[in-house]
């Protein structure tokens, strides 16, 4: 699967000159907005997307899309692609187009719809190394809600040359659920049902959205070790049948590192991204012959992953419970309507109010009522996963 874009962070909230090791606020006119750019480009297989939106006024959280613009990325070396515009805001190279290269320059030109033109600094696609390990432990953590339970993933890499120092970590999430009262049937009445497609068991994917930088500069050799990715607490979902975690590993130069490390100092000091609106972050784009800010970065790496499973049956603790709340209110959605005269009445009134005929009710052989309960625990699709089986999983 190509990786088409890094950087999902509202980038437009905050601000930073990375010209300087220190920020400082960019004065923006009343009622102007800035233009937000945000994408990157790698050594794997494209597409690759380049998002570019405005930043909104203080406390508003719209973030327009920047529609109708000319999306270029050119090489150093003299090859260029224009990107399409598959929607409001999102451009993207060819499948067939473009492809980074280790070791090549990139530069990325924007021209909005009214003539002002952005360009990034030309940037160098890094190699990054090879990751050594991504492994797992279980842990307890203090929290604001109590003491977690959770297994906390690490990454170790290493670069043998004492080239690379500066390391950026993306990852996805995905993990396999059921609901308890998945229906193979609809019911068409006077006992007759029609088999249908059985939604029980789905798989979801969540890509991350934290800052997650280290570096080695201060080290005598370019080891990254033990270091923390993610925490996957027991009081989620996640780690109840099946759950796996895909790290990336990008590297990046020092102006890049200290443009996240300014932007996660940033967010962590105005509590999450929305709570207040700080200033913004510029990164290495600019406007054309002005002193407009522009916000965003435009990165160029190769990537490094690798995925690892973890397995609810063999990797925690047995007497360790795992969040159970879609049972638990199933069990108290579920009733059964008793067969009567008028129960096939009852049961499509109930259909018609969006609850779901999950099965018969039967005393071993006869149908002596029917069993309804709502789509939620039903269909798991609801919750936002798909029950096609992704190509990488294994049980």
């Amino acid at each position: 699967m190509a990786i088409r874009n890094l950087s999902i962070l509202t980038i437009s909230l905050l601000v930073l000159v990375l010209g300087c090791r220190e920020p400082f606020e960019v004065e923006v006119p009343s009622g102007n907005s800035l233009l937000v750019v945000d994408g990157m480009i790698t050594d794997q297989p494209g597409p690759y997307m380049i998002k570019l939106s405005r930043s909104s006024p203080l406390g508003n959280t719209d973030f327009p899309a920047e529609s109708g613009a000319i999306v270029t990325i050119q090489t150093a070396s003299g090859h260029s692609e224009i990107l399409e515009e598959s929607m409001d805001g999102y451009y993207f190279t060819s499948e067939t187009g473009l492809q980074g290269e280790i070791g090549e320059q990139y530069q990325l030109t924007i021209q909005t719809r009214d003539e002002a033109t952005y360009q990034s600094d030309w940037k160098l696609l890094k190699r990054s190394p090879p990751i050594d390990s991504v492994y797992f432990t279980f842990m307890e953590q203090d929290s604001r809600e109590g003491l977690l339970q959770g297994m906390q993933t690490f990454v170790d890499t290493r670069d043998p040359t004492n080239e690379t120092r500066y390391y950026r970590y993306q990852w996805t999430e995905s993990w396999q659920y059921r609901v308890p009262y998945a229906t193979p049937f609809k019911y068409l009445g006077n006992d007759n049902v029609r088999i249908i497609e059985e939604k029980e068991t789905c798989w979801m994917e969540v890509p991350s959205t934290s800052i997650n930088i280290v570096s080695t500069i201060q080290n005598d050799q370019d080891i990254v070790s033990r270091h923390p990715i993610l925490y996957v607490t027991t009081k989620t979902p996640r780690l109840r049948i099946r759950y796996s975690l895909l790290v990336h590993q990008y590297a990046l130069d020092e102006e890049e590192y200290f443009f996240w490390k300014n932007l996660k100092e940033t967010v962590n000091e105005s509590g999450t991204l929305f709570d207040r609106q700080p200033q913004s972050i510029t990164g290495n784009l600019h406007r054309v012959n002005s002193t407009e800010p522009v916000l965003g970065y435009f990165s160029a790496s190769s990537v490094a992953s690798k995925r690892i499973f973890i397995d609810r049956s063999i990797d925690v603790p047995e007497e360790v419970v795992v969040d159970a709340t879609l049972i638990t209110l199933c069990t108290s959605d579920t009733y059964v309507i008793d067969k009567s005269a008028t129960s096939d009445a009852e049961v499509f009134e109930a259909i018609d109010r969006g609850l779901v005929f999950h099965d018969f009710w039967r005393d071993f052989v006869n149908i002596t009522g029917y069993i309804i309960t709502t789509v939620p625990c039903s269909d798991c699709t609801y919750h936002g996963g798909t029950t096609e089986k992704p190509g990488y999983w294994i049980d």
